[in-house]
């Protein structure tokens, strides 16, 4: 299984952009597609498509990140 750090540092390193679960200071649980800026042990900084600017996400609060997948077919 690959570790939420993983797929964090290799969003980092080739631009791509991921999704995101995330559980807000506001107790909501939101859905995000970002682009990883960097990385550190407490938070990543990143591009949020979502709000249009670049956002800082507590790894701590992160419930889920992956690659976005390709729909198949029509």
């Amino acid at each position: 299984m690959i570790s939420m750090d993983n797929i964090l540092s290799r969003a980092r390193e080739n631009g791509k952009i991921i999704e995101l679960i995330y559980f807000s200071k506001e107790n909501d649980f939101t859905h995000r597609f970002v682009k990883v800026l960097s990385v550190n042990e407490e938070e990543i900084l990143a591009f949020c498509y979502t709000r249009r600017q670049v956002r800082r996400f507590k790894k701590a609060n992160i419930l889920s990140a992956a690659p976005i997948r390709k729909k198949k077919g029509a």
